[in-house]
């Protein structure tokens, strides 16, 4: 099963075009007025599913393109590490300590600077101890809470 986004803020432009290419012109005309449509939304939106549903991928592509419709399919974990936007953007880079692992780069870039992770994230309960200090836990109950696993601490 995929995901199908359809992103076409602009509802009343894209009404007729989406029943059209979805198969459901016995659609357009009765809810063609906005507050019509809100009103049947339940109604209309089960339509919409089950003409979704009854498609394969490359139909549905075919036919919201030909009617110039908005949409995507959403990307699994694994089309997204291979997909060419994100591979030629640096989207994804690679990890530090582990450079198999991908990770999402910053979304901003300064001064035309290349994007560059400078070292990983903390282990984890790298920090538990000094911040537990520094709000007031005492060693000792600190010491009593990585033993009752309540939290976790780099020894």
């Amino acid at each position: 099963h995929r995901w199908l986004m359809l992103m076409m803020l602009d509802e009343p432009r894209y009404w007729e075009p989406t029943c059209r290419a979805l198969g459901l012109v016995e659609l357009i005309e009765p809810f063609s007025d906005e507050s019509v449509r809100r009103a049947a939304w339940p109604e209309i939106c089960s339509r919409l599913g089950e003409a979704i549903g009854s498609m394969d991928r490359d139909d549905l592509a075919e036919r919201l393109g030909n009617e110039h419709c908005i949409f995507s399919f959403v990307a699994t974990p694994a089309e997204v590490v291979v997909d060419p936007a994100v591979v030629e953007n640096g989207y994804l880079m690679a990890h530090p300590s582990h450079p198999p692992l991908r990770l999402a780069a910053a979304p901003a870039q300064f001064d035309d600077e290349v994007l560059r992770i400078r070292r990983p994230g903390p282990d984890q309960g790298q920090h538990s101890r000094e911040v537990l200090e520094e709000v007031g836990y005492s060693p000792e109950e600190i010491d009593a809470l990585v033993r009752s696993r309540a939290v976790v601490a780099s020894p």
